[in-house]
């Protein structure tokens, strides 16, 4: 089967000191392209608003599990 999107999601740990407080910095790089030209414009007109909802809201609810551990 053919994939409609060729990429990576990487997460990376970094540890940090905030305000003499050890912290940790969590970042998440989502990398991506879509090689077919029609799937490309109907990604961005029509799922490119909602995906970038989506991942914010999911990173919401991962900041919050993490600040209560």
């Amino acid at each position: 089967m053919k994939a409609f999107f060729r990429g990576r999601d990487r997460w990376e740990c970094i540890p940090e000191d905030l305000n003499g407080k050890p912290g940790t910095r969590l970042l998440n790089r989502f990398e991506f392209s879509i090689p077919n030209p029609v799937v490309g414009w109907g990604f961005k007109t029509f799922a490119a608003a909602w995906t970038q909802q989506d991942m914010a809201a999911q990173l919401r609810r991962l900041k919050q599990v993490a600040e209560r551990l």
